[in-house]
């Protein structure tokens, strides 16, 4: 994947906000093990600086407990805390955090995105990365209105409500007034649904809960 000169750009970018960047290249054909490897020698030899793990692209994913979250079965769950917990043992594919994350870890993976059903096919895996918008973000090329976009088909589940999430985290940001709510009743019609208005519209945040 030939993204030499965008992972560049994304470097001076973190480095002009402050950071200091420690580049790794791994393959997706790596274990997760080799990749957090490199991680924890960065760690060890610099325990006082180094504070984030910045995954770009197809790193490897771990996926640990045997976990029902939303509804599709118990399954071994993606665990990107992996790759910032230093010193805890991942071995027994704990459905828990084995111990304190040392680590901030954030992951911009668009693998296996295919687009499936939309009006333009999407393009490949490196165009899409290609194309985040992390760089106009950054230097306020691209301006986003301040709202957030909800599609709420759980309900409150017996108490549970799992978009709860969405609400908890999108009012505090852009407030009450600016998170709007998508139709998402079954005869719904097709210009009122939540992909709908996410083409049409300008938002900050979105989020879809799916039955």
């Amino acid at each position: 994947m030939n993204l030499a000169s965008e992972l560049a750009r994304l470097q001076t970018d973190l480095i002009g906000d402050g950071w200091q960047v420690l580049f790794h290249g791994v393959s997706s054909n790596d274990t997760p093990e080799s990749a957090k490897s490199l991680i924890v020698s960065d760690y060890n030899a610099d325990p006082a600086n180094v504070k984030t793990v910045f995954l770009f692209g197809r790193v490897p994913v771990l996926h640990s407990g045997n976990l029902n979250y939303d509804g599709h079965m118990a399954r071994p769950m993606p665990a990107d805390a992996y790759y910032g917990d230093m010193d805890g043992d991942w071995t027994s594919s704990p459905g828990f955090l084995p111990s304190d994350v040392e680590l901030m870890v954030g992951r911009v993976d668009l693998w296996d995105m295919p687009g499936v059903g939309a009006a333009v096919p999407w393009a490949s895996e490196q165009e899409l990365l290609r194309n985040y918008q992390d760089h106009n973000w950054r230097h306020k090329l691209k301006n986003v209105e301040h709202r957030a976009l909800m599609g709420n088909r759980r309900g409150d589940e017996n108490g549970e409500a799992t978009a709860t999430s969405g609400y908890r985290n999108f009012e505090p940001l852009v407030g009450a007034e600016n998170t709007i709510q998508a139709n998402t009743a079954d005869n719904a019609l097709p210009n009122e649904r939540w992909i709908a208005d996410l083409a049409t519209g300008n938002y900050l945040w979105a989020a879809p809960t799916s039955s």
